[in-house]
């Protein structure tokens, strides 16, 4: 008859449950925390004083610098700002017809359109054929709808 500590587990999961169990209680405990932080914090390299050993112009020098950094991320981040808000601006501007006869073109296979670039009219349809379609209108707000969708833009 041996402890529980010398007998082997059930089963992998067992072991695994129990590893785990254990860990958790050790964590809970304040002077495990303690020796963990001590060894933790021996690992850590004390600083070596290399800045403070330099001359006094190096260390103006390597200061104006540091000021210099901050700056330019300032005057970045006040940049990616009014990108944004560009953004944002012309994002409600863009008329949605716009993107969906953009996103129209760029899908379509270029044999729909004849040299000049106008669309090739298919066969079968002749102009003004729209004027007489009572689904004309459904139709355009389905196209308009599934471009704002495709385009990730909300229905206007």
């Amino acid at each position: 008859t041996g402890s529980l500590l010398n007998r082997e587990p059930a089963s992998p999961s067992l072991s695994a449950f129990l590893s785990a169990l254990l860990t958790v209680q050790m964590m809970q405990n304040p002077q495990v925390l303690a020796t963990l932080q001590e060894r933790l914090d021996g690992l850590v390299e004390p600083p070596t004083g290399y800045i403070e050993s330099l001359p006094r112009v190096v260390k103006r020098r390597v200061n104006a610098l540091k000021i210099l950094q901050v700056k330019c991320a300032q005057i970045e981040a006040k940049l990616y700002e009014e990108v944004h808000d560009l953004e944002r601006k012309y994002a409600r501007i863009i008329p949605r017809s716009v993107l969906h006869f953009t996103g129209e073109a760029i899908e379509d296979d270029d044999d729909d359109y004849d040299e000049e670039g106008e669309e090739a009219d298919e066969e079968g349809e002749e102009e003004g054929d729209e004027e007489n379609d009572p689904d004309y209108d459904s139709k355009i707000v389905f196209e308009r709808e599934k471009a704002c969708m495709r385009w990730g833009l909300g229905q206007s």
